[in-house]
Parts: C-alpha cells; structure tokens; sequence
C-alpha cells in the first residue's frame, strides 16, 4: 500500500442537530412539510381565570381558555440563534442545542374529566403529557452584541419577556391549573445558578398557575436570520448485500403460525434476500439502519414505498404508520437480534412495527437506493426490479370480521390545474393530482388474544394497504429490490454524492470515480483509478469546509493520507474526494 503523508490541520467544533419546536402563527401548517406539534392542555373548568393580555391580547400559537391548544413547528439545530434577549422554545429531543439549557415546567391541570392530550400524531416527547403535563424547554441566554434583533421568521414565536421594542408584540396568557391540591413545579436538570433560574421565571412565570410570556416580530422579513434546513433522521431498509455500510443491523424475528403454517412466497420471483423463511415457523428480516440526507428527505420513487421507522420522527415528507402482528401465543420466540435500534418499534409477545410511506409520483427515480438494501413496495413494474410478495401466516386461532370505509387517493394520470391552465405542483415541485374516492375493506378481530391491527392516517389508507394488505389474520408484504444492473440516464437517482449509511443512487459508476476507503484520526484512505491531481476536502454538518489538501500527479491505486487529529473532537464529518472531474464523498464518523 502506497503511503502520502500530509498535514491536515482541523479547527471545527463539531455539534449535533436537536429539535425543538417553534411556536406557530395561525396557519396551523408547517412549511415545507416540517411536523406541526400540537397539544391540549385542560384547564381549571371551575371559576376558569385563563387569561390573554398584552399588546394584541393574540399569543402566537396559543388558543383556547378551559382547553389550551399549543401549535409549533418543529426544526433541527445544532446552534440556535442569540437575540439580545432571553428566550425559550419546546424541546423536542434528548438534548438541547448547543449553548442552551435544558428544564422543564409541571403543570397540575384539570382532574376532573381531563383531557390533556397531543392533539395529532406527532410526539412531543420528552415532555409527558397525560393527566397532568412535564413540558420541556430550551433556554437561550441572552447576547447583548447579538447580530439579530429577533431569533426566526416573523411567522414564528417563542416565549420571551424583553423590554419594549416598536418591533416585537408581546403578549402574556395566564393557564388557569387546578385550583385545589395543586402541585404545579419545575425541573431544572442541569441548571443550578439561581440567577438563571430567575431570568427564565421572569419568562414562564412561577405560581399556583402558570404565565407564559410571548412575542412575535411585527417588523420587516428581511434582516431575520435564515431557518434551519437540518433534518437528521434514521431509517431501516432489508440489507440485500451482506457487504453493504449501515451505521447499524439488526434482525427482526416474526414467530408465526406453527399449525398448518402458510408463511412464504405468492407471487412475483422467489427471490427476497434480506428476508428469510426459517424453519417454515420463523420469518427473519435483515435490517440496515441509514442516515437520511442532510435535507431530512428520502428520495422520491415513480411509486409509493414503505421504510421501517428507527428514528423517533420519519424523515420530511413521509408519513409514519403502524402495524401490529399478533403472533405464536404458544412458545413465542419472536426478537430482535444484534442492535437495540429497532426501536421505537416493539417486538415481545407480538410485534408493533414502526414504518415510514414516502409517496411516490411522476418524476421520482425509478429506485431510491443503491443494489445494497431492498425496500417495501407494490410492483412497479420497472425493468431491473425485483418483485416479491410473501404472506406472514400469524396466529390462526382468531375469528375475524371484514370491516369496510371510504377512503381517498390520488389519481396520478389526472393531474390538476389551476384556474389558468396550469399545472399544480406541490412543495418539492412534484404535480398535485386529482383525488378519487374508493371502498376498501379489511380484516379486523375480535377474540381476546388477538391484536392484528393498523394504525395509519384516515387519508390515503390504500396506499398503505397496497404495500401492506391483511387477508383474515394474515399480512402480504410486497418487497422490491434492484438487480444490480445500471438505471439509464433518466432514472438516476437524486442524490448526487453517496455516503457511509446514507442515500447511494442507482446510476451507472464511472470506472474512473474515486473512491473514500477509510477514514479516522490517523489516515484518509482513498482509492484512484486514474492518474492525476486529487483534492481532498473535509466539511463539517454544515457544509462548511474545514479542510482542503491537494496532491499533484497521484497514480492509481489505494492511498493512505495520513494526517494528524489533534484536538478535532469525535463527531460526524463528510469527506470529499475528487479527481479529473470525477468525485465521491462519504458521512463519516471520527470516533
């Protein structure tokens, strides 16, 4: 192996994205299909004293006075941006970002008939809202310098109290908690100034009930800082190449019927690797864990496709479903093997699996990954994939009643127009199709051990039951994987540069591409394929570029680029080679 020491200096400070949510103007809708966040809490309903106050009498993202509903957007930061005030937001991760610190607010709500509750699918986890509510939040110090008078767009607010501006409205709204035996109180976790403490009292006030001071920027758009476009997110596919990089595996172990069991292939090629019918009694599905690309989106595919779920959200523009598989009740054996990232899906006595649909559509890549893993899908028919639909034969001892509803879908050979002619697009420019409503049915049961059951949006169900349809007590699975024959130029996948545990594309390699073999605190190691100068370069989560090394005149063959780590902290980077035109990048981790 040929050696090329350099020198590459690293200064970057690496961080990690964490969400947290925003609160949300009257749209009651995201941009750009970021999750909205809502939840109730109910309020005093006896002598109810809730109250709104301050410039407009109209807190951004807070309605209602025995129920209030709380809205927010949710978005990824590593850094959140400093105004010359203190300020909170909703934490929505197991951390906060970066330079904020993390507590939490108790509120004693109503006993009696309560009705606390997330008021859509969306988990606003960590805070714990049932009968009563642990919400928690992100506090941001206050910059006295800071470049920005106000920390997101205008149609956003955050809780705040700071001196008068002739740009900022400010508004208070008391939440009347439970007036008797009330236990209302705080979590500061790691905060332990008192000074602290008592900044962000001023902002959600102490009390047997409980003052949220709010603020919304009423001036000019431009001077806001931009929104952050981060969106980290995980996802499992079927790991058809036993070489293939996931970040990690794992194997979910389905113990099916053992009497008169019919688990196996009905129709398409009996071809499925990643999926294994053991012992007739067994079925195994091989995952691959994946990171979604830096703009929190899977690639979009000409059909619908389903990806298990092994984030706590889907990524953007997917949406999150449910299946329950009610398994052997005699000696059940069903289990993960190898890594704990199946969750958030749940696999004992029976299974709750987790899964994300991206939607398809005209102008998706004909597959969204590379050879490497295999997805959920209905056969698309497309020269180069490889269709199968197998039956998972759960517990026979049932009696099942067939239930039936309307239920709508878009026709995707009517696109729809506006009133001058032309064609509807959505947000990522996709064509907006007219929808068509049809009847569906399905298989649910009734006796005590039986939980064969769905938990999918009310819209759209069809699609969920194309890829994934129950007949009596048993699930078809329709899977698809890619042969390993190149797309044409038309079909290439959307994702320019393939990375470790990311999104490859589908497209035919250049013989000549370079490629990342290795990365660490000691070494880069590339292999070439030609002759010529390569730059190497190292760019933090961001994009930014920390590091740029060149090297004339290199042969072909594999390198080792030695260089020295330093003081650069563990984390995840994106290195970058490039050479005659031709280049490969890969998400790596330095540990």
């Amino acid at each position: 192996m040929k050696k090329t020491y350099l020198l590459i200096a690293l200064a970057a400070s690496m961080s990690f994205a964490a969400k947290i949510g925003v609160l949300l103007d009257d749209i009651e809708a995201c941009p750009n299909q970021h999750p909205l966040a809502r939840f109730t809490l109910d309020a005093e309903d006896h002598n109810n004293a809730t109250k709104y106050s301050g410039d407009d009498k109209k807190p951004i993202g807070i309605k209602g006075e025995k129920e209030v509903d709380f809205f927010y957007c949710v978005f990824d930061y590593d850094e959140l941006v400093k105004v010359p005030y203190d300020y909170v937001v909703l934490r929505l991760d197991d951390k906060c970002p970066n330079g904020a610190m993390a507590f939490a607010r108790y509120h004693d709500t109503e006993d009696k008939n309560n009705i606390n509750r997330p008021k859509n699918s969306f988990d606003v986890w960590p805070s714990v809202i049932n009968k009563d509510a642990k919400l928690e939040y992100c506090f941001v110090p206050a910059d006295k310098n800071a470049k920005y008078q106000y920390p997101f767009k205008k149609q956003f607010g955050v809780f705040a109290n700071p001196s008068s501006s002739s740009s900022i409205v400010r508004n208070q709204v008391k939440i009347d908690d439970e007036d008797s035996n009330n236990e209302n109180g705080w979590d500061w976790h790691d905060i332990k100034d008192q000074s602290i403490k008592n900044r962000i009292m001023k902002i959600v006030e102490d009390g047997k009930d409980v003052v949220y001071h709010t603020i919304k920027w009423k001036g000019a758009e431009n001077g806001l800082p931009p929104m952050s476009s981060l969106w980290r997110t995980t996802v499992g596919v079927i790991k058809v190449d036993n070489k293939a990089s996931c970040q990690k595996e794992f194997t979910i172990t389905l113990d099916v019927e053992d009497h008169n069991n019919n688990s196996g292939v009905t129709r398409g090629e009996d071809n499925h690797p990643g999926i294994d019918f053991r012992s007739n009694n067994f079925v195994d599905f091989k995952y691959c864990v994946i990171e979604t690309p830096s703009n929190g989106r899977l690639p979009r595919a000409r059909y619908d496709y389903v990806v298990l779920r092994t984030s706590r959200y889907c990524p953007l523009g997917s949406k999150p479903f449910t299946r329950y598989h009610d398994t052997e009740n005699k000696n059940n054996k069903n289990a993960p093997k190898g890594s704990s990232a199946v969750w958030p899906s749940v696999i004992d006595d029976d299974a709750k699996l987790e899964y994300c649909l991206v939607q398809g559509g005209a102008g998706g890549v004909a597959y969204p990954f590379s050879a490497s893993y295999g997805i959920f899908a209905d056969n698309p028919k497309i020269n180069n994939i490889v269709y199968t639909e197998f039956r998972v034969d759960d517990e026979d001892d049932k009696k099942c009643y067939k239930e039936e509803w309307v239920v709508e879908f878009q026709i995707e050979s009517n696109p729809k127009y506006d009133d001058n002619g032309t064609p509807v697009t959505d947000n990522d420019g996709f064509l907006v199709f007219e929808d068509k409503t049809v009847n569906m049915s399905h298989y649910d049961c009734i006796e005590e051990h039986n939980k064969n059951a769905w938990k999918v949006p009310a819209l759209g169900r069809s699609r969920y039951f194309n890829i994934m349809y129950e007949k009596k007590e048993d699930t078809y699975f329709s899977y698809i994987h890619w042969n390993g024959k190149a797309l044409s130029k038309s079909a290439e996948a959307i994702v320019a540069a393939p990375a470790v545990g990311e999104i490859a594309p589908v497209a035919a390699g250049s013989i000549l591409t370079p490629e990342i073999k290795g990365f660490d605190h000691s070494a880069v190691t590339v292999e070439l394929k030609s002759a010529g100068k390569v730059v190497i370069s190292i760019m933090n989560i961001r994009g930014d570029v920390v590091a740029t090394v060149s090297q004339d005149n290199m042969q072909p063959g594999i390198h080792m680029v030695n260089w020295n780590s330093g003081a650069v902290p563990n984390g995840r980077y994106v290195v970058a080679v490039k050479q005659n035109g031709k280049f490969s990048a890969k998400n790596v981790i330095l540990k």
